[in-house]
């Protein structure tokens, strides 16, 4: 990108309805209650500006819904701009409150807030709480050492100042915390960097990586614990590709998962998904899809694969392709019922029609095919081609007069060409290919057209929908024959 676009990204991010925008529609609720809240410190000019951006009726231009709003269409653009500056600042005082809230280390700032104003009694009080919640605490992330350490440093702090004559300041806790924190940590990154060495070839080990790996395979005291241990095994493999070290990651994982966090739980996941998709694309087999699906599984049952309390979409979304490509329909219907209370409510409408469509198109029931396909998908993803299986099915039937179906190819050929969702654009190709061979399938009308289609199309290389065309031309052959 050039320095314009930065320029240009510059000038539109400063109105605030792009801050507005990151709020999830529980935050901006709250946001507002907060925003009413701070009397005396938000002018009604702010609130104003915050009814405008959020009215769905408003222009899509935020200058031009304060101008409406405000009932001034001369309105100055330094005006506007001090406007949004300060609704955006609002805005982000709103996140830093929210986001500590929820920060893993709000206990260990509290901490350091009442040391600060040396308040030993309530210090000691609080103490207490935080220790005891973190004894039961399971999991030994480096978020964990790291927690276990700032509290650490904070108490010595705390007993050197109230308590100079303590033997109980606890310098060696703080000490190993601190030592498992910065192995975790180096450890993480370090196989971070070697899950990257295909697409960054020319990075380099720090010079403190390789003495810290031979002191940790010849530690038993560090060795042996389970989250080191489970790094180690990730850092040998990415290096060596072992088949051996591979198993013996997956038995570690399964054994002690628990111990990690969300992140490293999702990283360990991808990682293993790599290993799997690699094979899967050197070797597009039944018995390396059946190991993608079994990843998965592991992924939901484990709860790896959540957002809150759902499945995230796209994971589910793969996981019933690669059952489509492999023509595994009952796995597919499956997985459709019983995984349906684990998605949200909106992916629920979106994805379950799409694939009871798509398992009667596979099942060759072509109307029904067409009542569940037969609608706008909110997501490209799936409207796209959900659009181009539901002119399948309509073929299929034969109850289709050959201009108006070309109309509907085209229509649906310019769809595909202008469109400019990320997820759509790296499928073109296969999507225009795809409707280019339909279109020259629906012109035929004498078995020469049919034998020069199916010559042609056997040149081609593979892509989604191939196989059906193929049929339909095989078809058409014998038909004219």
């Amino acid at each position: 990108m050039d320095n314009n676009h930065y320029i240009e990204l510059g000038k539109n991010i400063r109105n605030s309805l792009h801050f507005l925008s990151i709020l999830s529609k529980k935050e901006n609720i709250l946001f507002h209650k907060w925003l009413k809240s701070q009397s005396g410190k938000v002018s009604s000019e702010e609130l104003k500006a915050y009814y405008a951006l959020n009215d769905p009726k408003r222009p899509p231009d935020p200058d031009e819904a304060l101008k409406e709003y405000f009932g001034d269409k001369h309105m100055s653009k330094t005006y506007l701009r001090a406007i949004h500056s300060r609704l955006a600042k609002k805005i982000k005082e709103f996140l830093s409150i929210q986001t500590l809230s929820k920060h893993p280390l709000k206990d260990v700032f509290l901490l350091q807030k009442i040391n600060r104003e040396n308040n030993p009694l309530l210090f000691d009080h609080i103490y207490k709480q935080v220790d005891r919640r973190l004894q039961k605490q399971t999991q030994r992330s480096s978020g964990y050492y790291q927690k276990k350490f700032l509290i650490e440093s904070e108490l010595q702090k705390h007993l050197l100042i109230h308590y100079p004559k303590s033997p109980d300041v606890p310098f060696e806790q703080a000490v190993s915390s601190f030592d498992h924190w910065w192995i975790h940590q180096k450890l993480v990154l370090a196989c971070y960097a070697r899950s990257q060495a295909k697409i960054r070839p020319t990075q380099t080990d720090s010079v403190l990586l390789g003495p810290l790996l031979n002191l940790l395979h010849a530690s038993p005291e560090f060795n042996n614990l389970p989250v080191i241990r489970t790094y180690l095994c990730l850092y040998d493999y990415l290096g060596s590709n072992d088949p051996d070290l591979f198993k013996n990651l997956l038995d570690l994982l399964n054994k002690y998962i628990q111990h990690f966090d969300r992140e490293e739980q999702h990283n360990f996941f991808t990682i293993i998904y790599n290993h799997y998709a690699e094979r899967y694309q050197e070797n597009r087999t039944l018995a390396n899809a059946k190991l993608i699906l079994a990843h998965y599984e592991w992924g939901i049952q484990e709860k790896i694969l959540y957002q809150g309390e759902h499945i995230s979409w796209d994971y589910y979304r793969i996981l019933l392709n690669l059952c489509m490509t492999h023509n595994l329909l009952h796995r597919a219907e499956e997985y459709l019922n019983e995984m349906q209370d684990k998605l949200s409510k909106a992916d629920r409408k979106e994805l379950i029609p799409y694939f009871q469509g798509l398992i009667h198109f596979n099942k060759g029931n072509w109307g029904k095919a067409k009542a569940f396909l037969n609608r706008k998908f909110a997501h490209p993803i799936l409207n796209v081609p959900a659009r181009i299986i539901h002119l399948q099915a309509v073929y299929s039937e034969k109850e289709w007069i050959r201009k108006g179906f070309l109309r509907k190819l085209h229509s649906l050929e310019q769809l595909v060409s202008q469109h400019k969702h990320p997820g759509i654009s790296q499928r073109k190709t296969n999507y225009l290919l795809r409707i280019t061979y339909f279109r020259a399938l629906v012109k035929c009308q004498q078995v020469e057209h049919y034998r020069n289609l199916l010559e042609d199309l056997n040149q081609a290389n593979s892509f989604p929908g191939k196989a059906w065309l193929l049929e339909k031309i095989q078809a058409g052959i014998v038909q004219k024959d």
